[in-house]
């Protein structure tokens, strides 16, 4: 997941590059390799915004207010078959609408068969968020696709499961959800799990939803 960010900054990297390229004023401008890293010298004009910091990566259509966040997350000491918020959402009092895409590797801790990690689960699931200012948010999730499950020789299996809380706050100030996971092992004593959280957040609104 680490290397589909690094991907993706790479892709908004190559079009500047070709924005460059192909315009006038990027003469004399140009690319340089430097210890293994690519440098660019002269200057670089993006029409809206381009963000990548060690939140995650953030996007901003300049034709409108849609904005794209993405990032990574680790969740550590996650106990046994317990519900566990792995992200929050943060909702303004105005009319706001989103889309949240999860994406989760999550394995066993210790204390199994074998060990930490003789089991992993890979898992995706999407919600969307709504709000109309004075009226408290809601949110719907699809249910829990779980991947083919990967477990060692002699390991136990692993299980996923997805949920979600309904707002807190009141009708005229900020609503917050929580984004919740399972993690269930399927004999043995192993606990304090571990999920890798890969989310992305496409916002209708530039300054509406927040994740985090």
């Amino acid at each position: 997941m680490h290397r589909l960010l690094v991907r993706r900054v790479a892709l908004a990297l190559v079009l500047v590059l070709g924005f460059c390229l192909a315009s006038p004023g990027a003469q004399g401008q140009f690319w340089v390799l430097v210890n293994g890293a690519l440098n660019y010298t002269g200057p670089v004009t993006i029409n809206g915004s381009l963000t990548v910091n060690a939140a995650g990566l953030s996007l901003l259509d300049p034709t409108s207010t849609t904005a794209l966040f993405e990032g990574v997350k680790v969740v550590t000491a996650i106990p046994d078959a317990t519900l566990t918020t792995i992200l929050t959402l943060t909702v303004p009092n105005a009319a706001e609408a989103a889309e949240i895409w999860i994406e989760v590797v999550s394995s066993l801790g210790a204390g199994g068969a074998i060990g930490a990690f003789e089991a992993s689960q890979a898992s995706f699931w999407t919600c969307a968020v709504t709000r109309v200012a004075g009226v408290n948010s809601v949110v719907g999730c699809t249910s829990i696709t779980n991947g083919t499950g990967a477990i060692v020789a002699g390991g136990n299996g692993i299980t996923n499961a997805r949920s979600f809380t309904a707002a807190a706050g009141g009708v005229s100030v900020v609503n917050t959800h929580t984004l919740q996971l399972s993690i269930t092992r399927t004999a043995g004593s192993s606990t304090n799990h571990q999920a890798v959280v890969h989310y992305r957040l496409l916002n209708n609104q530039a300054g509406g939803v927040t994740i985090s």
